[in-house]
């Protein structure tokens, strides 16, 4: 019996040194950035308007900015994808592509029916490092009444190879607030609508035809594009076409400005206008901020840096052209930094203003850069 217990005893030890196989593979540990900008919602030729007017059955376009703000590491496929929903009063239309083939490169796009309109951006090949891209989808508000759009840029890491490892979850996120109203016909036909900077100062412009049963027009402005207040009235002439142009009150001091159009009718009721935006960059440039380099090269990464507090909360990031248009925006969130980098790669060589907005706090800081 003692024997017989030896040999047992043996093989098991015998067995515990033996090497043990399995199948699953060492997955390679990827650190990178995967982030969401801002939502805007526009209408099908691109021009600006307000979210919260949207026309029950019109057509619009729906844009987020997807981008890898890692520097040197691309997030690796099938280990990360975009879920946009779009509320309860919003559907899409999926016989429609918007997106380029820079795009349709890297995400590939299902459309999922529910309660809520789903759109996911799956990401089937690796997204570079630094890298900004735009996805565009058609939409039609289908039931009045307000909802969100919302977008998150979820880890999920189905990829045998590598696992994703996210640097900075706070910027995952992104969402935008509508509002559908009944399809109606405007009280007057306007031909156009425009902000403009001159010499400094702000200028709104407008021209109409066959005003019908129009009593007046109020031109309204926002720092926010969400919060109107009244900056002057013009009263309607009763012409079959009519067109003005009028100063902005020089008091109203803002980087951006949101201005809108409100048409009264006779009967007291009301229609506005799309909402536009003028760019200020004759405002003083900032001295808490330093930009660095200046002039930077395409293979330079672009940094702000802070002389004061450090960054925290959520900034939009906006790059203007020397004509005043925004050439690319985006929400950063960050947390006690001294400074951050952010990608240009889609800028062309030329002059630009960057705007920096602390949503919280609702101050914006204005620099100037050259890009060779």
């Amino acid at each position: 019996m003692k024997q017989a217990k030896n040999f047992f005893l043996q093989l098991f030890i015998t067995a515990a040194l033996l090497p043990i196989s399995f199948s699953a593979a060492t997955q390679t540990v990827v650190v990178a950035d995967p982030s969401l900008g801002s939502f805007d919602i526009t209408n099908v030729d691109g021009s600006s308007l307000n979210a919260n007017l949207l026309q029950e059955n019109k057509f619009y376009t729906l844009k987020l900015s997807v981008q890898n703000l890692h520097f040197t590491n691309a997030i690796p496929d099938g280990s990360a994808f975009v879920d946009i929903g779009l509320g309860s009063k919003m559907t899409f239309d999926s016989t429609i592509n918007l997106n380029p083939a820079s795009l349709t490169d890297y995400f590939s796009f299902q459309f999922v029916n529910g309660a809520q309109k789903k759109i996911r951006c799956i990401l089937k090949k690796p997204l570079p490092n630094d890298y900004y891209g735009e996805v565009s989808f058609r939409v039609r508000p289908n039931v009045q009444g307000s909802s969100v759009v919302t977008g998150n840029f979820l880890v999920y890491n189905s990829n045998a190879a590598y696992t994703l490892s996210d640097i900075n979850s706070n910027n995952n996120t992104a969402d935008i607030s509508y509002t559908v109203v009944a399809n109606a016909t405007l009280p007057v036909n306007l031909v156009d609508f425009k902000g403009l900077v001159a010499d400094c100062k702000y200028n709104i412009r407008w021209q109409v035809a066959n005003e019908v049963n129009l009593d007046r027009y109020i031109v309204e402005s926002s720092l926010n594009g969400r919060e109107f207040t009244r900056l002057t009235e013009v009263a309607a002439s009763g012409s079959t076409s009519y067109s003005a142009e009028l100063p902005v009150d020089n008091q109203v001091k803002a980087v951006k400005l949101a201005l809108r159009l409100r048409m009264v009718d006779r009967d007291g009721s009301a229609k506005y206008s799309d909402v536009v935006y003028i760019t200020n960059t004759c405002l003083p440039k900032s001295n808490n901020l330093l930009l660095y380099p200046n002039p930077v090269k395409e293979t330079e990464a672009l940094t702000i840096s802070s002389r004061n507090k450090n960054f925290s909360g959520r900034y939009v990031l906006q790059v203007v052209d020397v004509s005043g248009k925004i050439v690319l925006q985006r929400t950063i969130s960050l947390q006690d930094v001294q400074r951050f980098s952010f990608p240009h790669r889609q800028l062309v060589a030329g002059k630009y203003f960057l705007l920096l907005e602390n949503e919280a706090e609702g101050k914006s800081e204005v620099l100037s850069f050259e890009k060779l």
